[in-house]
C-alpha cells in the first residue's frame, strides 16, 4: 500500500461520523450471567482426602462437559459437606437454562454426592 493511499484512508476514517446505537443494537450486546450455588453432601466419605478426590473428579467432569466455571466456595475443611458455585455466561438466556438443567442432572446422578439444595441467581 502506498503512503498516499494510507494517509487518505486514515483521513477518511477520522472524518467519518460516529454510529448511533439504537436500542435493538444494544440488545444484541446484552450478556446473561447465571450463578448456581449447590450444597452437596457426601454420605459415604470418611476423610477430607476422600472428599477432595471425589470433588476433584466432579469438578473436572463439569468443566469438561460444559463451558462453565466451577469452584468450591464453602465447607473446605468439612469432610461430608461442600458448597459449589457454577457460573456461566451467554448472550442468550436459553443456553444457560439448559446448562443449569444438565449440571443439576449430572450432580444428582452422581452416586457419591447428594444435592441437598441449590440456589439460582441471574446477574
Amino acid at each position: 500500500m502506498s503512503l498516499s493511499l494510507y494517509r487518505r484512508l486514515r483521513q477518511d476514517w477520522r472524518q467519518r461520523e460516529p454510529v448511533a446505537h439504537s436500542k435493538s443494537r444494544s440488545a444484541l450486546h446484552k450478556m446473561h450471567i447465571l450463578l448456581v450455588r449447590y450444597h452437596l453432601h457426601f454420605p459415604t466419605v470418611h476423610s477430607l482426602k476422600e472428599k477432595r478426590s471425589i470433588l476433584k473428579r466432579i469438578l473436572h467432569a463439569l468443566r469438561s462437559d460444559h463451558n462453565i466455571s466451577v469452584a468450591e466456595i464453602g465447607h473446605h475443611d468439612t469432610w461430608q459437606r461442600c458448597d459449589l458455585a457454577v457460573i456461566g455466561c451467554s448472550a442468550l438466556r436459553d443456553p444457560l437454562e439448559r446448562m443449569e438443567r444438565e449440571v443439576s442432572e449430572q450432580l444428582e446422578g452422581d452416586p457419591e454426592a447428594q444435592v441437598a439444595e441449590w440456589q439460582t441467581e441471574w446477574l
